[in-house]
């Protein structure tokens, strides 16, 4: 090889090298922020579920105040029939 040839060849090995380290910064920068937007999904994932089940839940306690509600019309119901009753004794 020629000296001119040398000088291209490791003018060209340098370019490659520089080339390299950019992307590697930029890969490195890339993978902070995959990690940041994967913590982030976490939260966002957790907040989801937990909200779900705080809807389920109240979902759960507004059907069973419901039924409890309906079954104490039901026995004040029978209990103003019961008195009724005894005032017509009475």
């Amino acid at each position: 090889m020629t000296e001119e040839t040398e000088n291209i060849v490791l003018r060209l090995l340098r370019e490659i090298r520089e080339t390299q380290r950019a992307h590697s910064e930029r890969f490195d920068g890339i993978e902070q922020r995959m990690t940041t937007l994967e913590r982030k999904m976490d939260d966002v994932n957790e907040s989801v579920a937990m909200a779900l089940g705080f809807s389920a839940h109240a979902n759960v306690a507004y059907e069973t105040t419901g039924q409890r509600i309906d079954r104490l019309t039901e026995t004040v119901a029978d209990l103003r029939a019961r008195l009724e009753k005894l005032e017509e004794k009475a």
